[in-house]
């Protein structure tokens, strides 16, 4: 994202060769930029997700999810993230 790429479109570029992605999303694409819930940012997620089935990728793609999430209350923001990993 910092980098101006577009993560669907790239997804739908390199299509099958993907075998695993790493997910965060940020507040903006600033080297400073806060890491943030998953949806929550600039990262457009229902496309990024669209684009992962589109490209019918395996099911068991490797995905890692960077969350850095409100430490006194973790597990709402976990939830949303769990929600946009269901959706795929």
């Amino acid at each position: 994202m910092r980098s101006y790429e577009d993560p669907a479109a790239a997804i739908r570029y390199l299509g099958q060769k993907v075998f695993g992605i790493h997910l965060k999303d940020v507040s903006s694409r600033s080297n400073d930029s806060e890491v943030i819930g998953l949806g929550e940012g600039i990262l457009d997620t229902e496309e990024l997700f669209a684009a992962l089935r589109e490209t019918q990728m395996p099911e068991d793609i490797a995905c890692s999810l960077e969350y850095l999430g409100q430490p006194s209350e973790p597990v709402p923001s976990f939830c949303v993230h769990l929600h946009w990993q269901k959706t795929y």
